[in-house]
């Protein structure tokens, strides 16, 4: 356990008190660090381990998309250099100086403190804010479409299961108590398995069971 995330994340909350009691400096200013213990209620949230699968998922998208956000910071900081640096050269004096305007820009953030001012410079501002619109929706949509897969495959698993479940036409207690569980495992709510369950029945209603092998209806007069 002390080597699992959980574990970490209560040592680095209570190192503080035990390393102030063996005589280190006073690091009581360290007891910010038991706010990490929030993290631990991820544990006690499905829709959470739902959003941590989506971008495991997803990691090697997400880690292509952020390293063409990285090329684009670095290309739009030497473009604003190269513009602004004449005209500016207390904001622009360097290109480690400008990424903080790249940055602001890139992400339509746009604090409007470090602004361009000749026509070159705004002219590259211009295509810099609308590439910024495309690269920062671009994490936000692939996380958002792996999200969405995500619950849809959640719930045919739960359909998969509950239509198993209805197969003699009504559930008993212990398939209710079963199902309930599988839907908080799966991070569904009630009105979402609820929907589901009202489906599969009036399907069921609607396409009467027959014999699998002659292909009649069980409830069907026999012949004498």
């Amino acid at each position: 356990y002390i080597f699992s995330i959980h574990g970490l994340i209560d040592l680095i909350a209570i190192a503080p008190f035990y390393l102030s009691m063996l005589g280190f400096a006073d690091l009581r200013f360290l007891r910010a660090l038991r706010l990490f213990r929030i993290l631990k209620l991820t544990r006690y949230s499905p829709a959470m381990g739902l959003l941590f699968r989506a971008i495991a998922r997803e990691r090697d998208a997400i880690t292509a998309a952020l390293c063409l956000l990285a090329i684009a910071l670095v290309v739009t900081s030497c473009g604003i250099y190269l513009c602004e640096h004449a005209a500016q050269p207390e904001a622009f004096g360097s290109i480690p100086a400008a990424i903080w305007w790249a940055i602001a820009t890139l992400t339509t953030v746009g604090y409007g403190d470090v602004t361009p001012i000749t026509i070159g410079g705004k002219l590259f501002g211009s295509g810099v804010m609308i590439l910024g619109v495309g690269m920062v929706a671009l994490p936000t949509a692939i996380l958002a479409s792996t999200f969405a897969d995500e619950m849809r495959r959640r719930r045919e698993t739960f359909a998969s299961v509950a239509d198993t479940a209805l197969d003699d036409g009504a559930l008993t207690r212990e398939e209710r108590e079963a199902l309930d569980a599988l839907r908080h495992r799966l991070g569904m709510s009630d009105a979402d398995a609820d929907e589901i369950l009202n489906y599969l029945s009036a399907m069921r209603e609607r396409s009467p069971r027959t014999c699998p092998h002659c292909g009649a209806h069980p409830d069907a007069p026999t012949a004498p």
